[in-house]
Parts: C-alpha cells; sequence; structure tokens
C-alpha cells in the first residue's frame, strides 16, 4: 500500500502544528517520523490512521492505480500508540478474542500461545487493569504487528519497554512487520536502523510557512 501526502497543514486553535508536509510511502518499506518533542510525529500518525482530519491537503492510499476511499483505510492498517485505551476489565485471553472478532492475524494463535509470545505466563487471569504499563505496551504492539494488515504505523514504540521488551519487540517487528508499509514515529534514532526513509518533521518547520 503506497501512502501519498500532499501538501498537509495541521493545526489545533490558532497553532500550527503541521505545515506543508509532502511524502510519499511507497509499499512494503519502513519509514520512520522524526522530530523533537511538540513537532508533530504523532499529529501526523494519527491524521495516517484517518483517527483525526487534517486542516488542510490530503493524504491518499494508493492501491496499485486506485485511491482507497478514507473510510476503507481501517481495514488495510494496524496501529499501536503508548496513549492507546486498553480494555481493562478484559484478560489477556479475553483481549486477544475480542480483537480477533474484527482483525485476523498473520499467524494462528490461541491465548496460550500468545500469552508465551508477550511473556505474561502467570497474569493470564488478571485483568489488564492491574498490568504494568510496559506489559500494556507489549499487549498494544503484539496485537499490531500480528495483524494481517498492509499497514503498520507505530508511535513510539519504545514507550516503557525495559532492555528485555525492546529487543523482543525488534524481533517481533522482523519476523512478522515485512511485505507492508511500516511507519515509526519516535524520538529514539536506534527505530530508524533499518528504515529506507526518514521524514524530518524539522525540515518542514523551518523551511516552511503558512
Amino acid at each position: 500500500m503506497h501512502i501519498r501526502i500532499d501538501q498537509l497543514y495541521k493545526r489545533f486553535q490558532q497553532q500550527w502544528v503541521l505545515r506543508n508536509i509532502q511524502y510519499d510511502f511507497e509499499s512494503s518499506k519502513i519509514y520512520g517520523i522524526a522530530g523533537p518533542n511538540g513537532s508533530g510525529k504523532s499529529t501526523l500518525l494519527q491524521i495516517l490512521a484517518g483517527l483525526i482530519p487534517p486542516s488542510r491537503g490530503k493524504v491518499m492510499y494508493v492501491n496499485g492505480n486506485q485511491i482507497l476511499p478514507e473510510d476503507l483505510w481501517f481495514r488495510e492498517l494496524s496501529y499501536a500508540a503508548p496513549y492507546a485505551e486498553v480494555y481493562d476489565y478484559f484478560t489477556v485471553g479475553e483481549l486477544l478474542k475480542h480483537h480477533k472478532k474484527f482483525r485476523k492475524l498473520n499467524i494462528d494463535m490461541n491465548e496460550e500461545e500468545f500469552v508465551d509470545l508477550c511473556y505474561l505466563k502467570g497474569h493470564e487471569k488478571k485483568w489488564i487493569k492491574s498490568y504494568s504499563s510496559g506489559m500494556k505496551q507489549r499487549l498494544r504492539l503484539a496485537l499490531a504487528i500480528l495483524s494481517r494488515s498492509r499497514v503498520l504505523l507505530l508511535d513510539e514504540p519504545l514507550t516503557n519497554l525495559d532492555a528485555k521488551a525492546i529487543e523482543w519487540y525488534r524481533n517481533l517487528l522482523a519476523q512478522h512487520g515485512l511485505a507492508r508499509t511500516v511507519i515509526i514515529a519516535s524520538n529514539e534514532r536506534e527505530d530508524f536502523e533499518n528504515a529506507d526513509g526518514v521524514l524530518d518533521l524539522m525540515h518542514f518547520q523551518t523551511k516552511n510557512s503558512v
């Protein structure tokens, strides 16, 4: 899935966050979105996911020569962010079962296998409400990366992860993030080691005006 950004602007009240962004994310490649806090990384990723609209300009999902209607984007993408809600009063098995009602996984996986994958053994009967921030982030990342989609959007994936979990995430992405368009918004330059391209938002902050 090719994603094209054309003269995109975004403001909140009188504050412009994104200015004249133009970029092409080509199919089946890995990209980074870089910039300091407040530069609009999360905002841009939410626009790419169709969660919020731009103030000007447009985003296009292009499959071959066909432009996909915006109301169908959700079928093609999976998304993970540390601020995304999880169901506090689900167990991990209930969360997996609920997720699979709406999105197929790349591999057939039962509850026990999913618990082992996320190394949550001993916590599978607890409500997710009782999980640490790192455990919740592993769940978000696992469900997004394992979901069958042509676009994978990850916002600050290393948030709340310790060294073991960071290695786990990178291995999971290497195994299951291939053959789709992957876009990672991050403050960590190491997240972009294998990227085919990096969209640096500071370039647009300094080079363009409204």
